[in-house]
């Protein structure tokens, strides 16, 4: 994950080459020589920079932000995701070895440059993947109807979503969708970003008054974010969501009214999409073929519930090469001071090995949680991970919903 922007680490990392280009298209620091890079040319820059005029620098602060945040490997990545989708006579990546194009900086910079259209794109997915993942809920089990995402479906998916939220929270009024695809695991991803109008919220911002600044309050209307991913192939809906699960439930629904055309009612049986009571004994198989990339899945954490009760017991120990089911040697003392209890397993934490790569070894915690939540998102190695949970029968397959045709 990259560190928080600032202006002087941010010019110590990027090319000279490309700010000179930048800055002589801005018009601005035509007189910095950015020709070599050392310490005092950095520190006359960065003097420079911040003797700008305010609003000047603060529109190029924008771009360097952007700049930054794809400036690694998930933000790299998603570029090449969203490349995938335009027809171009050579890929992202063999434009990058033609050029000489080896570090993050250099990608993203030159990306910004010379593939602007994969910007929106890119930040977006970038944004989806580092969501904290305690907010993704899934639904499965849809009934399998077409996705409809033309221009008066969004339309209609605004306005819902505009007016749930005006009607039972007095915000969200005014809403705005942005439809773009994703190619996971040769599955294509629907990702739906809605921005509906928050709460004016008021803060302190330093503004021009009669040629010198004063801090004044200034209201303003944000948009709050709920993200919606959906999987024709799987027909599945997972929704990114800062709030209670009731609302996650009417999120649901109206995406079912405005994109499927159905009226998703609500099941009676309490519904579940991971079944982790498998996990109460050691040998719980889990499946992938030795030519996924995977080396090894092991159980490093277990959180536990009390039949009939509410009381939450967790358990963690990192497995080794000796003793690779530590956990479970927890549970049995657990089980052995507790007897009688009966548990539900209601969290599972793993960790992923990957096989070396260039003679790096990947590792990667992950975890799952009852009823609809897991912390894997749709990366590249985590459509992976899902995958085994899928084969691992750790995802349930429930019968559709009862639904019902809006018309009728």
């Amino acid at each position: 994950m990259n560190k928080n922007y600032s202006p002087k680490d941010f010019f110590r990392h990027v090319p000279f080459s490309f700010l000179k280009r930048y800055f002589d298209e801005k018009g601005v620091l035509s007189n910095i020589d950015l020709t070599e890079r050392n310490e005092d040319s950095l520190n006359l820059l960065y003097q420079a920079w911040v003797d700008l005029d305010d609003n000047i620098r603060g529109l190029m602060e924008t771009d360097f932000n952007d700049i930054h945040a794809l400036s690694n490997e998930t933000g790299i990545k998603a570029l090449l995701e969203e490349s995938e989708y335009h027809d171009e006579a050579e890929s992202l990546v063999e434009v990058f070895e033609k050029n000489n194009l080896d570090g993050f900086e250099n990608r993203a910079f030159w990306s910004f440059f010379e593939r602007k259209y994969l910007w929106h794109g890119a930040l977006s997915f970038k944004l989806a993947d580092t969501m904290p993942t305690t907010h993704w809920k899934r639904r499965s089990g849809l009934g399998n109807h077409t996705l409809k995402h033309d221009k008066s479906s969004i339309a209609l998916f605004e306005q819902l979503l505009g007016s749930y939220f005006n009607q039972t929270h007095a915000m969200g009024k005014d809403c705005k969708v942005d439809n773009l695809k994703r190619i996971s695991q040769d599955k294509t991803l629907e990702y739906f970003f809605a921005y509906p109008e928050d709460y004016a919220r008021r803060s302190l911002e330093w503004e021009q008054v009669n040629n010198a600044k004063q801090l004044t309050p200034q209201a303003r209307r944000r948009a709050f974010q709920v993200i919606f991913v959906f999987c024709q192939a799987d027909d599945t809906l997972e929704i990114w969501y800062k709030g209670g699960s009731k609302v996650v439930t009417e999120l649901q629904k109206i995406f079912a009214k405005a994109l499927l055309g159905i009226d998703l009612l609500d099941q009676k049986k309490p519904k579940f999409e991971y079944d982790l009571n498998g996990f109460k004994n050691d040998n719980k198989p889990l499946i992938y073929s030795p030519d996924s990339g995977i080396s090894s899945i092991l159980v490093n954490r277990l959180r536990l519930t009390i039949w009939g009760s509410k009381d939450k017991i967790s358990l963690e120990s990192e497995p080794t090469f000796e003793d690779s089911k530590a956990v479970y040697t927890l549970f049995e003392k657990l089980k052995k001071e507790m007897q009688g209890v009966q548990f539900n397993v209601t969290q599972v934490g793993f960790i992923a090995t990957f096989a070396p790569i260039n003679g790096k070894v990947r590792t990667q915690k992950f975890s799952v949680s009852f009823p609809d939540s897991t912390s894997l998102k749709h990366t590249e190695h985590d459509a992976l991970l899902r995958k085994v949970l899928a084969d691992s029968g750790i995802i349930q397959k429930p019968r559709p919903p009862k639904t019902k045709n809006p018309s009728s």
